[in-house]
């Protein structure tokens, strides 16, 4: 009778050391336990190499129809999401085929896909298209919020110039219009074009474009710096400058206007007044 008692005993505290166990295993793992993820929770899609190659594959095959080459051995491509995890997107930079032996392409296209699922099927969002004197394919710089309103925007590197010559430029996506399009800029002459930069380079002089925040009111503005150790000849009035040591600085800002980037003569000023001895950013 004692041994049955005994038996009936142990029993009763495996079972509640298994209830303890389990308890634990629900816990949030903020709280010290580890909880696996309900099929209902939702998550995003994961774009690997293999399923943006098919993507891109695809997109190659159609090029002679839709009218926009697409290099295979130059193509470059970078997942992201603009804001909404659940809804993936390849961006995606190629240029034309070369035609004849000068090795060097004229037109480059950039597109935009939503990627539906694993099995590789797409919605094409909107694309761009320029001509120019390429060096290689467009590729994402970066995603940035310029404009507040909760969706990304593309800072490209265009990949065109000559042999010390860089080119940026940035692209809003509308995911509802499904349409990509240039960032419209005004600049200091008053004149409305697409945000398009064009960086030169040598030995004497350093232009750059970059996304700050100038003011620290939490809104992103595109700053351009040129920079020069010497006087340049020919200075545009309206453009701000200083001269530090050796060195001159011509500085434009553009704040958000609520549909374009307009050039902000305070901010450009601001902004010299906080360069560094070397006008460097």
């Amino acid at each position: 009778m004692k041994f049955v008692v005994l038996l009936l005993s142990l029993a009763a505290v495996i079972g509640f050391a298994i209830f303890v166990l389990n308890s634990q295993s629900d816990q949030n793992p903020a709280e010290g336990g580890m909880r696996l993820p309900s099929a209902q929770e939702p998550r995003g899609l994961e774009i690997t190499e293999r399923l943006a190659r098919n993507i891109l594959a695809s997109l190659s095959a159609q090029a002679g129809v839709r009218g926009s080459g697409f290099d295979d051995s130059t193509t470059t491509y970078a997942a992201g999401n603009l804001g909404d995890e659940r809804t993936p997107v390849l961006i995606i930079g190629a240029t034309e085929p070369l035609t004849d032996f000068s090795g060097r392409q004229n037109k480059a296209t950039i597109v935009v896909v939503r990627v539906l699922n694993e099995a590789g099927e797409y919605e094409e969002i909107g694309r761009v298209q320029y001509e120019e004197l390429l060096r290689s394919a467009p590729e994402l710089n970066e995603l940035q919020d310029l404009t507040g309103d909760g969706t990304q925007e593309l800072f490209m590197s265009l990949g065109y110039g000559g042999a010390s010559n860089a080119a940026y430029g940035f692209f809003r996506v509308d995911m509802q219009e499904k349409k990509l399009e240039w960032v419209q800029l005004r600049d200091q002459a008053d004149q409305m074009r697409n945000a398009e930069f064009l960086m030169g380079g040598t030995v004497t002089h350093t232009e750059t474009v970059q996304v700050l925040d100038l003011n620290l009111d939490g809104k992103k503005e595109i700053v351009e710096l040129f920079t020069q150790i010497w006087e340049p000849s020919g200075q545009e009035n309206d453009i701000p400058s200083k001269q530090t040591g050796e060195t001159w600085c011509l500085a434009r800002a553009y704040r958000w206007s609520g549909s374009f980037f307009d050039f902000d003569r305070a901010l450009s000023e601001q902004f010299l007044v906080n360069l560094g001895p070397d006008c460097a950013m």
